[in-house]
């Protein structure tokens, strides 16, 4: 896995002949979690996610899927412990699919979120530094929509890398170069992260953003953070 992030993508729904054995992997907790849920589709989406994401860290940690602990950082972050501490993972979804990052090169975070309308000017104020509105407000209409996605899972992405919890506040002290010529559309490429306010002091980081590839089922922007640039290699779970 060295240099190298992994992000799987997946769809919730799982034909039920291949679910059976999954819950066999959840832990007490995450066992009384899945007995909670009143909703049988949302109990199945459950366990499949906690599932998915234990079998994925058995494959890289070398560790049996049922055998793996975890543990929750102090804003809700969650890490595997003790032995498995240089395996980082990540979590993002959407209410039909998700995305799961893997590495071992360092903390990861990443965020996903479908297109859809909104009132971007809006939105903008809301997360984007001084400088970053400037240069939002000189963008076309057309470009206008993809950017301020671009910004969100970065800037969320961000956060939950550094495991600081969700903070509109913070995002606003988060910098990221997405504009055009730099488009996160363009190509993937590792852009430079500025962090000011509070969150300076964090180290260096870098975001790369782009579009979940097809055949997801909506159109769909994505960002993972890294404090290395580092090859990115998508996965689709069938």
């Amino acid at each position: 896995m060295a240099e190298a992030i992994h992000v799987y993508w997946y769809g919730h729904s799982v034909p039920s002949k291949e679910f059976s054995s999954w819950p066999d992997l959840l832990d007490k907790t995450e066992l009384e979690t899945y007995h909670s849920i009143e909703r049988p589709e949302v109990a199945e989406s459950f366990a499949y996610r906690r599932s998915l994401l234990r079998r994925l860290l058995a494959r890289h940690s070398g560790t049996p899927a049922d055998q793996l602990t975890f543990d929750t950082e102090p804003h809700g972050k969650p890490s595997l412990i003790d032995t498995h501490h240089k395996l980082h993972f990540n979590t993002s979804q959407t209410r039909t699919s998700g995305l799961i990052s893997i590495g071992d090169q360092g903390p990861v975070g990443i965020d996903i979120e479908i297109m859809r309308q909104l009132d971007a000017a809006a939105f903008s104020e809301k997360i984007l530094s001084p400088s970053e509105r400037i240069e939002f407000a000189a963008l076309c209409s057309k470009d206008r929509l993809s950017t301020i996605f671009g910004y969100w899972t970065a800037k969320e992405a961000m956060i939950k890398a550094i495991g600081l919890g969700l903070n509109l506040n913070l995002l606003r002290q988060i910098s990221v170069p997405l504009s055009p010529p730099n488009m996160l559309i363009k190509q993937a490429e590792w852009l430079p992260v500025k962090l000011t306010g509070p969150l300076e002091g964090h180290g260096e980081w870098y975001i790369c953003t782009q579009f979940v590839p097809a055949p997801f089922p909506h159109p769909a922007i994505f960002s993972v953070a890294s404090q290395k640039k580092l090859r990115l290699n998508i996965h689709q779970v069938s």
